[in-house]
């Protein structure tokens, strides 16, 4: 874009001023620029002295340091300072904002994680999963799909299932009532592998199985705040994959960064159990979790049983 009305040879130190805080500035607020930008937005990088030695004057100026200055200048790059306060009315909110989320269980012999009562999810809030291949990432992802899909809209995203893998995977879950009166399944199933950003679905419980970094493993932190910017009231349910030598998830610690809840599966060789470590837990309910191994079971990729808190000596 260019201002043409900004560049004649008339433009003055006053007009300059005047130009840059009423159409540069408004396009520009949270982004950096250099004064080439402001001279090419204005039309005068190559010619019109005067121009440019207005703009070189009013940047000067505006960047100075004193209480009035509105730029900040780090080398030859300039940052707009947003003063502006964002006030969080806290005491008004009338909306409950926690969800009642209920976490995969034993069924059949009703052993539990405990994670209902010991974890608070609120609105906008992402679980992270990371495990080792084969460690139960799926069958962890798809129970806490079915315990939630008759009170939340559920999406559930995936890199790897077609039809039919899905359809034989969901029949292994014969406790479920799986279908609305209408034969319409409870959720959605969705293929999808990049850009999850573009079609999560606002005010519902999003399961993405898995994201795949290829690599990138510095794009999780990103990633992670494009998928939070757009769940409105919803959630969402992550899974990453994660070596066995590996503490972590694709994307190290910058994967949990932005989870509520970082939580890891992976198998521990000498005690030959399947392992659920809870990483992180931001907001915890009656007891604090953070920190808690469980060994569990699973059965046919869907069924968890067996479930126990390992208890280690002080």
């Amino acid at each position: 874009m260019v201002d043409k009305q900004a560049s004649d040879p008339k433009v003055t130190y006053a007009k300059a001023m005047s130009v840059f805080k009423e159409k540069f500035l408004p396009v520009n607020q949270g982004k950096s620029f250099t004064i080439e930008d402001v001279l090419r937005f204005f039309g005068c990088m190559n010619d019109n002295k005067e121009a440019r030695q207005a703009y070189y004057m009013v940047l000067y100026n505006l960047s100075e340091v004193n209480k009035n200055r509105i730029l900040e200048r780090t080398n030859k790059i300039y940052r707009y300072i947003n003063r502006e306060l964002s006030i969080i009315e806290w005491h008004n909110v009338k909306e409950k904002g926690k969800l009642q989320i209920q976490w995969p269980y034993g069924i059949m012999d009703k052993t539990t994680f405990g994670f209902e009562q010991d974890i608070v999810l609120y609105e906008g809030d992402v679980v992270m999963v990371a495990g080792e291949g084969n460690r139960g990432k799926t069958a962890f992802a798809l129970n806490f799909m079915v315990e939630n899909m008759d009170n939340y809209q559920c999406n559930y995203f995936t890199t790897e299932f077609n039809a039919m893998k899905f359809r034989d995977r969901m029949s292994e879950f014969k406790w479920a009532t799986l279908f609305k009166e209408d034969g319409t399944p409870k959720f959605k199933v969705i293929d999808r592998h990049d850009n999850w950003q573009d079609v999560i679905q606002p005010d519902t419980i999003n399961i993405i199985d898995w994201i795949k970094l290829d690599d990138e493993m510095w794009k999780i932190r990103a990633i992670t705040e494009s998928i939070m910017n757009n769940l409105g009231k919803g959630i969402a349910f992550m899974c990453q994959q994660k070596r066995s030598y590996k503490k972590y998830g694709e994307g190290g610690e910058y994967g949990k960064d932005l989870a509520s809840v970082y939580l890891s599966l992976s198998y521990d060789d000498k005690m030959k159990q399947n392992i659920l470590y809870v990483e992180k837990v931001k907001t915890p309910g009656l007891l604090d979790p953070n920190f808690s191994k469980f060994t569990f079971n699973i059965y046919k990729g869907a069924e968890f049983a067996n479930i126990k808190k390992v208890v280690t000596n002080a």
